[in-house]
């Protein structure tokens, strides 16, 4: 709820109400703010002295009661309404509606543009005059008599009438002063603006999808499905060296990746494995704990040696193959 407060500050609530009557009076205006309709209270004492927090306490609520309710008035739906108070519900009222209408704007200048049909929004008078509609179907070109799609039609003295939806039912009519495929809406109710729609689009207008939707989206599955079973289907040989297992797990893990399995991957995942000084089965094993998509010689850590069970190659091989008495004399000298 807005608060002006210099309007507040120079009222006669704030110079001569008591502090409880203040406390009590903003109390209230903060209540009706959420009431139905907004910006009321319901004529009811004790109702009135629950929201003012004096529940309990009638005959404090007795005494802030005049004070409280100053400006609340009793009208003819036999509610309390405030002069104030009303004002500003009715500004946010029409704020509200006004960004509500830009919303319904851009949404019909996204379907023009989409469609390649003039946009032609209503201004916000005509908007409001017409039910304030929100996320009603809009015409595609064919729909409506004059749009993209008759453009091009042979010229004729005599126009033919639709016999299905006649004119004077029509929510739009043809304006000719204006370019093919632009309307000028008649002021009329929101009801003949949405059985208008419904004839047209009666799959959308009731929330049902439309058939080609639902096709288009079987399809999109379907392809999104042969996608995932690519890899395992052009996926090479399994080496001898690693168990069935390990292979089924690795192809797995490269399917939910969405990473194809070749050759050349195989190739490279060998190469790694050589770098790393440990066998290819071991190699895969740690890919598929890490359960990343790529896996190189120098990211593997201890703690990945210890989760497969592979012993870290020693840096220290070979030692046993060397001569270390090459370059030695018989009498210990180099």
């Amino acid at each position: 709820m807005p608060l002006q407060v210099q309007r507040l500050r120079d009222s006669r609530l704030a110079s001569r109400a008591s502090g409880d009557e203040f406390r009590a009076a903003v109390i209230l205006w903060c209540v009706s703010w959420h009431q139905l309709p907004a910006g009321s209270l319901p004529d009811d004492d004790q109702d009135l002295a629950d929201f003012a927090g004096y529940g309990r306490t009638p005959e404090e609520w007795a005494r802030v009661r005049d004070g409280a309710l100053r400006g609340w008035v009793k009208c003819s739906d036999g509610r309390l309404y405030h002069a104030v108070v009303a004002e500003k519900v009715i500004e946010a009222l029409g704020a509200q509606r006004k960004e509500q209408w830009k919303t319904e704007c851009a949404r019909i200048k996204k379907h023009s543009q989409r469609h390649h049909i003039p946009y032609d929004p209503p201004d916000f008078d005509e908007w409001v005059s017409l039910g304030c509609p929100r996320g009603q179907p809009l015409p595609v070109p064919g729909d409506v008599p004059g749009t993209s799609s008759r453009q091009n039609a042979p010229k004729s003295d005599a126009e033919p009438t639709n016999t299905a939806h006649p004119p004077e039912n029509n929510p739009f009519e043809a304006t000719p002063q204006k370019s093919p495929g632009t309307f000028q809406r008649v002021p009329g109710d929101a009801q003949a603006m949405s059985s208008f729609f419904d004839d047209r689009v009666p799959a959308l207008s009731h929330g049902k999808h439309h058939p080609t939707e639902e096709k288009g989206k079987e399809e999109k599955g379907k392809e999104q499905r042969e996608d995932a079973r690519a890899p395992a289907a052009h996926a090479p040989t399994r080496p001898v060296d690693v168990p069935e297992q390990v292979w089924t797990d690795w192809l797995t893990l490269r399917r939910s990746k969405r990473a194809p399995v070749t050759q050349t991957v195989l190739d490279a995942a060998i190469s790694e494995a050589a770098k790393a000084n440990i066998s290819l089965d071991a190699f895969l094993r740690i890919w598929c704990l890490r359960g990343t998509q790529g896996l190189q010689a120098e990211w593997l850590k201890p703690d990945d040696y210890r989760r497969a069970g592979v012993a870290p190659a020693s840096r220290h091989r070979g030692l046993d193959a060397k001569d270390y008495r090459e370059g030695v004399t018989p009498d210990g000298r180099f």
